[in-house]
């Protein structure tokens, strides 16, 4: 038996592709959106506000078209007398003129305006019910937003991204749940139709032999039953289309972990500038701090973890006050400077940790401490110590 090469290689490698899941997994990958990958972060509330005043928000043409539907039928059943006083003034003026029409210039405008007229007085409030439902419908659902940037033609997203855009046309949720939908309303609407003519048949058989304008009055009144079922249960479908509309709405503005961190970054600060900024202001305070060491009446360290720096002047200070303090690095820095200049230096580590602990650079000593640093005081102005000698001082 004769086998064609081409024919016998098709085949192997259709057969490898459906027999091998991994490859066909790659295959149905062509369908991804390039664009979606990686977006697994809720979108900022920066970004939805970006996106509302680029006029993107989750809309749905459904539940626009039933709403207004509804509330030009119900128009139409509560205005209908006003409908067929004015149709039949409409029909009564062709049918008494049509004997005396010349198809003059004058009597083409004057029949023109008469009928313009009367067609006016006879739609008006079903012009007016279709513009408020269609503006009630579509400002709910965008909460009153005006925005002129989507009327603005924009080429690029038009021509640059055909491929994407077919694409997205005949192969994603949005297709498939349209085409759904479409299915549904038409399934729907025959199905209503169908339970309303099986249950109403006997009844309206019954209507041969009634009279016109009774047959016509109960035809009607199962007309407006069946529209007003059907639309129902196709606004609860647009109420469900509305909510996908909204889930792929929150979906298309899921954020890459990067495009988080980018943003966080415009809106905070880049974190290591604002760290930079925070080291610099930090090393700025203790430079001052060190500025007014020298200053100081005595320093109580730890000896070397806590070092604090007093400062007592009686013409303008309640109590001493505490004008420079550290740990580790910074205590060690505060004893040089303290030896440069002859500050007494006086070891006492619960003094030197409460007082650390308790109080902040320029805040006067806690009351409980009054007692310990005013003896150490004491001994400063009372001794002729060597303002560079470490003396231990008592505790309490």
């Amino acid at each position: 038996m004769f086998i064609n090469p081409q024919e016998s290689l098709f085949s192997i490698n259709l057969t490898a592709l459906l027999s091998d899941p991994i490859l066909l997994s790659l295959d149905l990958q062509r369908f991804a959106s390039p664009e979606d990958e990686g977006r697994t972060e809720e979108p900022s509330e920066a970004k939805k506000r970006k996106s509302r005043e680029d006029g993107d928000v989750p809309q749905s043409q459904e539940l626009i078209g039933i709403i207004s539907f509804l509330s030009i039928f119900l128009c139409i059943v509560i205005f209908w007398r006003h409908f067929y006083t004015n149709m039949s003034k409409l029909i009564i003026f062709y049918m008494e003129g049509i004997d005396t029409i010349h198809f003059t210039k004058n009597d083409i405008q004057g029949m023109s305006f008469n009928t313009i007229g009367i067609l006016m007085t006879l739609l008006w409030p079903i012009f007016f019910t279709a513009v408020l439902s269609t503006l009630v419908a579509s400002l709910a659902q965008t909460k009153f937003l005006f925005s002129t940037k989507k009327l603005t033609p924009n080429f690029s997203k038009i021509f640059g991204n055909a491929l994407s855009n077919l694409k997205k046309m005949f192969w994603s949720k949005q297709a498939f749940f349209n085409l759904g939908k479409s299915l549904a309303k038409v399934t729907i609407v025959f199905g209503i139709a169908f339970i309303f003519t099986m249950n109403e048949l006997a009844t309206i058989i019954t209507y041969i032999h009634m009279d016109s304008n009774a047959a016509l009055g109960s035809i009607a009144g199962i007309i407006v039953k069946f529209v007003f079922t059907a639309g129902i249960v196709l606004l609860f479908l647009a109420i469900s289309d509305y909510v996908f509309q909204y889930k792929e709405y929150i979906e298309s503005l899921k954020m890459t972990k990067q495009e988080v961190k980018e943003e966080f970054k415009e809106q905070e600060g880049n974190p290591e500038i604002k760290q930079k900024i925070r080291q610099l202001g930090h090393q700025m305070g203790n430079r001052r701090m060190m500025q007014a060491v020298p200053t100081a009446d005595v320093v109580i360290t730890n000896p070397t973890h806590y070092a604090v720096a007093i400062k007592y002047d009686r013409a303008f200070m309640n109590a001493p006050m505490i004008i420079a303090k550290g740990t580790d690095r910074v205590a060690l820095k505060i004893r040089e400077v303290a030896i440069e200049n002859n500050i007494p230096i006086y070891e006492n580590k619960p003094l030197a940790r409460g007082l650390y602990a308790d109080a902040n650079i320029g805040d006067e000593i806690p009351y409980e401490f009054y007692k310990t640093v005013a003896d150490v005081l004491s001994l400063v102005y009372s001794k002729n110590i060597p303002r560079s000698r470490s003396i231990p001082i008592p505790t309490q």
